[in-house]
């Protein structure tokens, strides 16, 4: 090969290597724009209404939101069930919209696992911004879940095997079974339901029980005097039984609460039919006297709201405690039937009783008095009669009543003594003799 032929493929070697570079410096051109994919979004994300068949609910979670979409769907569904248990409860219970709101919200916590097991997802969808999900419950399938679960209750049964004596135990279980028919509460309201098993009184039965427990118990005193006028004065030993009042057996097992104003704190007891509950009431402050209440904590066994599903009030006992050596101040009233009766005899003796009893000494000027007493004895009858066959009757209320005399509080008033008396021929007649029994009744009282 000659030298120039030799130049010449030199030349076009580099003539091509620049050609090669040059290309590759030049700008490469824009690859075409992917097209963008639009999401559809489905017609229920704003919402979906429930129907007759079918409850739904729409859960919406935003990018900067901690609760996944489908709790919030679960959440609406549950309060769509809460309303309607509401309207339920509401045909069958006379009670105030906070108490219709707690006991629906009871009635749904108890279904939750049913409630959880029958729910669908029925779609989800999910953008660049949140979270949708759609969840339904089918209302039949729902329904019959709970109506088979109450019929295999046998709450009827169950009740049937109480006995009637209000022992602990017999409580425990009234107020566990009670608790349970509370979360069928929209069953046994529901007209819609067949009622066969009579389940609108299965509430009743419950109500009747309990409060007939309630009446059952209650406290023995020592001194006996507190049995009948329940004053004591403040230092005093009282000794306290808890019984069932129909057979006057000591009861085991029950807490008893205790309160005493502002004096001393709050105390508790068990009852125990082998030994008496001694306590040595506090002293009264500034001459003032106070209330000592005592009761069965039925806390222990129904919450307030079950006993007011029952519209059962707990009774407590009130005892007005005075301090010893206070000076009273007496006046009488008398409201009779046309009839008079000698009753200076019969107030000195019960004042004597009251003094010895309580320690108290009674002046004739009121300005000198720590507390005012009033002696009163109230009448009332029938002063007609639809036939010669209805008796005249006539009621006789020996009432006493305590009154701070500094801060005109009452601190104690209440009937001691009643009376009824009937006869056939003269009302001024029961009259006269309903008087002469309430004042044997009324210093018996006294100075028992």
């Amino acid at each position: 090969m000659t030298f120039k032929k030799l130049k010449n493929h030199i030349q076009l070697f580099f003539v091509i290597i620049l050609m090669i570079f040059f290309n590759s410096c030049k700008p490469k051109p824009q690859p075409n724009p992917m097209p963008v994919k639009v999401l559809k979004k489905p017609d229920w994300i704003d919402g979906k209404r429930s129907n007759i068949n079918q409850w739904f609910g729409v859960g919406i979670k935003s990018s900067e939101d901690s609760i996944a979409s489908k709790t919030k769907a679960l959440s609406i569904i549950r309060n769509q069930i809460k309303n309607d248990i509401k309207k339920t409860i509401s045909y069958g219970m006379d009670s105030e919209k906070d108490v219709i709101d707690s006991i629906s919200n009871e009635i749904l916590i108890s279904r939750y696992v049913i409630i959880n097991n029958l729910i669908k997802e029925i779609d989800y969808f999910k953008d660049g911004q949140a979270e949708f999900s759609l969840l339904s419950l089918n209302k039949k399938e729902y329904k019959n879940e709970i109506l088979e679960r109450f019929r295999l209750e046998n709450f009827y049964e169950v009740f049937d095997q109480i006995t009637d004596t209000p022992t602990s135990d017999n409580f425990s279980i009234l107020s566990k079974n009670l608790k349970n028919v509370v979360s069928f509460l929209d069953i046994i309201f529901d007209r819609n339901i067949s009622n066969e098993n009579n389940n609108a009184r299965l509430l009743y039965k419950y109500r009747t029980k309990v409060k007939a427990y309630m009446d059952r118990l209650g406290f023995y005193f020592s001194p006996k005097l507190l049995n009948t006028i329940p004053i004591s004065n403040d230092n005093q030993e009282v000794i306290v039984d808890l019984i069932d009042e129909e057979s006057g057996e000591k009861i085991d097992s029950f807490m008893v609460s205790m309160s005493f104003d502002s004096v001393r704190d709050p105390e508790n007891w068990i009852s125990n039919k082998m030994e008496n509950k001694i306590l040595m009431l506090p002293e009264a402050i500034e001459n003032h006297g106070y209330i000592f209440t005592i009761g069965v904590d039925y806390n222990k066994f129904f919450s307030e709201l079950h006993l007011k599903i029952l519209n059962v009030i707990p009774k407590r006992k009130k005892i007005t405690v005075i301090p010893r050596s206070v000076t009273i101040y007496t006046s009488e009233s008398i409201v009779m039937l046309g009839t008079g009766i000698d009753n200076s005899k019969v107030y000195d003796s019960i004042k004597n009783c009251f003094s010895q009893s309580f320690f108290s000494e009674f002046v004739s000027d009121s300005s000198k008095s720590d507390i005012l007493l009033n002696f009163e004895i109230s009448t009332n009858g029938n002063m007609r009669r639809t036939s010669r066959k209805t008796p005249f009757k006539s009621e006789a209320l020996f009432i006493l009543s305590l009154k701070n005399r500094k801060t005109k509080k009452i601190i104690f008033s209440q009937p001691i003594a009643t009376s009824e008396v009937t006869d056939y021929d003269f009302i001024e007649r029961a009259g006269v003799r309903a008087l002469q029994n309430l004042v044997k009744k009324a210093s018996n009282a006294v100075c028992n």
